[in-house]
């Protein structure tokens, strides 16, 4: 006689997540010399039929568990990331200081160094105050040379002004500037407001010098 012992294979149900077993029960077999018994027969081809058929879902349950798990590890990489760029984003936030205050406090600092400038008729000063001053005003465009300031502000008042304190720093006049005509445009700019009386007043007094 020859036993079969009673054989065990694990696997793993993906519907109640648990651990499974498929048994197969030991089997007592008779073995002759010369016959061998259809009930032999039958039984080792039931044998193999269940073992294939175990082999091929416990293969199936496999392949669906790591596909799942594969997900499972995406997502959850995927959500530290998230949480990883949104602290930063606070922090950053948090010690950043506002931009406005500072854009602002800059401003004007310019500007009060221009007007010094204009009321003391220092055309050298003048000039690159005011350069200063029109870049703090907007942060968001360059404007690196007079030529730039015109085409930025686009106003006459403000291109007169300019012409002459380029001439009087890069041409051949010798009389003393006057920064009255700049520094009453700039006010007008700064303000947001077109020419008033009192800036027309302000320009008959103190006349710029031109060619």
């Amino acid at each position: 006689n020859w036993k079969l012992p009673e054989i065990r294979l694990p696997w793993w149900d993906t519907e109640s997540q648990s651990l499974q077993y498929a048994v197969l029960p030991s089997r007592e077999i008779n073995v002759t010399e010369a016959i061998v018994s259809p009930e032999v027969r039958t039984s080792v081809g039931s044998i193999s039929a269940i073992s294939s058929g175990v082999n091929t879902t416990l293969g199936s349950n496999t392949a669906t568990a790591d596909y799942i798990w594969k997900i499972i590890a995406a997502i959850s990489a995927t959500g530290w990331l998230m949480t990883l760029i949104v602290l930063y984003m606070k922090r950053d936030q948090g010690t950043r200081p506002p931009a406005n205050s500072n854009s602002d406090e800059n401003e004007s600092k310019c500007y009060q160094v221009l007007m010094n400038a204009c009321s003391s008729n220092d055309a050298t000063a003048a000039r690159k105050s005011f350069l200063s001053w029109a870049t703090a005003r907007d942060s968001t465009v360059s404007i690196l040379s007079i030529s730039d300031a015109k085409k930025y502000f686009k106003d006459s008042n403000l291109d007169t002004a300019l012409s002459d304190l380029e001439i009087k720093n890069y041409g051949s006049q010798k009389e003393v500037w006057s920064g009255a005509e700049l520094g009453t445009a700039v006010r007008r700019l700064r303000k947001g407001t077109k020419m008033s009386a009192q800036d027309g007043i302000d320009l008959a007094l103190y006349p710029s010098s031109r060619n």
